[in-house]
């Protein structure tokens, strides 16, 4: 499912593909995913921002938005640079350029058109980001410490924390070294600083790893180069202390983490 760092290097290869131009054309594979407005109101607007808003990709032309929500199979691509398959959406540009569509296989996201200054309305209610700037430990316990729940259930709710899914919260947790099922109010200050930065650490390696090139590799490979600490690792050693990865449910979720290093 894309997250933060999926959604931001969509982002940016947006604003790289499409950002100044008009749109021409919008064409529907599948009227099923859209919401709100009509798209044919696009026509003739010039893109002028590619935003992210936690997981969602946010297109604003000059007076009307699209939100692209992404869900578990969504994906920002350019048509007709290979990747063909359930185009559900596509914008076709006035200069010729490729045109940028939405692809899901699953057909559970959907792409939202409002009027500029209504997006917040469309994504929904998000907590504070993680990156690009560092959660300090006082913001996150803010944000977190109401929840009667475990810690990594209370990451994946977007009014406490926007963009956070499950690969984020597990290896965000193990950078922070802290265990996944620990109760949100056992939590000392330290800790919650430790959470700030292994959460931003956890996005940063996948955004800076992709960098400025055309093709979106991470976003389908679903980890940075050296692969992730401890998400889908069950069984394996852990890099940090040579101990054994664990899965478990936790809040209906597959959790993954070291019962040797984080307390």
């Amino acid at each position: 499912m894309p997250e933060l760092p999926e959604a931001e290097v969509m982002r940016r290869a947006v604003a790289r593909w499409a950002l100044g131009r008009e749109v021409a054309g919008v064409e529907v594979g599948d009227p099923a995913v859209l919401r709100g407005l009509g798209v044919e109101a696009l026509v003739g607007q010039r893109l002028e921002a590619v935003e992210r808003w936690g997981k969602q990709v946010v297109l604003g032309f000059e007076a009307h938005a699209a939100v692209i929500h992404l869900r578990m199979t969504g994906k920002v691509i350019r048509v007709g640079a290979g990747e063909e398959r359930s185009v559900r959406v596509a914008w076709r540009w006035a200069d010729g350029a490729l045109p940028v569509g939405v692809i899901d296989r699953r057909r559970l996201g959907h792409v939202t058109v409002v009027r500029r200054g209504e997006e917040a309305g469309a994504v929904g209610e998000l907590g504070p980001e993680p990156w690009p700037g560092v959660l300090s430990g006082e913001a996150l316990a803010a944000q977190l410490r109401s929840a009667r729940s475990a810690v990594k259930a209370a990451l994946l709710e977007p009014r406490r924390v926007g963009g956070v899914g499950n690969i984020v919260a597990c290896e965000g947790l193990w950078r922070a070294g802290i265990a996944p099922h620990r109760p949100v109010g056992s939590l000392e200050p330290e800790a919650w600083a430790a959470l700030g930065e292994g959460l931003w650490a956890a996005c940063d390696a996948v955004i800076t790893a992709e960098g400025e090139t055309e093709e979106i590799r991470f976003v389908s490979e679903g980890a940075p180069p050296e692969g992730f600490a401890v998400y889908a690792r069950e069984g394996e050693r852990c890099r940090r202390c040579e101990g054994v990865v664990t899965r478990a449910q936790l809040g209906g979720r597959g959790t993954w983490w070291c019962a040797g290093c984080q307390r």
